[in-house]
């Protein structure tokens, strides 16, 4: 599974970077902001992943979601290694209409998700 994820990933970033790549001006510049894994493999985020399910759960207690359909779920998201994420700029054509200048990954702590550790309150969570 985490292959064709992975392959999937790598044929959908080559698209955008192609389209990008085709509409941008002469001296225009690209700038993309995105989540990476580090060397463990984490985004820093995977709590947010536990946030995205407990409204579920609570559809399966609800009796809305049959448990059964719950575990066949599956909530797809593939973040790159910065490899991955810059491959396609240092090879290939896409190195003919892009050229990678800069390429930094920033560790920085989420600002918001210790308030809703301790308060429990997904709606001012979201709100905030």
């Amino acid at each position: 599974m985490r292959n064709a994820c992975a392959e999937q990933a790598g044929e959908d970033w080559q698209r955008f970077l192609g389209h990008r790549a085709h509409e941008l001006r002469p001296g225009g510049e690209l700038i993309v902001v995105a989540v990476t894994t580090d060397d463990t493999g984490s985004t820093g985020g995977e709590s947010l992943m536990d946030l995205t399910n407990e409204p579920v759960l609570a559809m399966v207690d609800a009796g809305f979601i049959r448990p059964k359909e719950y575990r066949r779920m599956n909530m797809p998201a593939y973040h790159r290694t910065m490899e991955e994420f810059t491959e396609p700029l240092r090879s290939g054509t896409l190195t003919e209409g892009l050229i990678l200048k800069e390429s930094i990954r920033a560790e920085f702590s989420d600002q918001l998700w210790p308030g809703y550790e301790q308060r429990g309150d997904a709606n001012a969570f979201a709100a905030s």
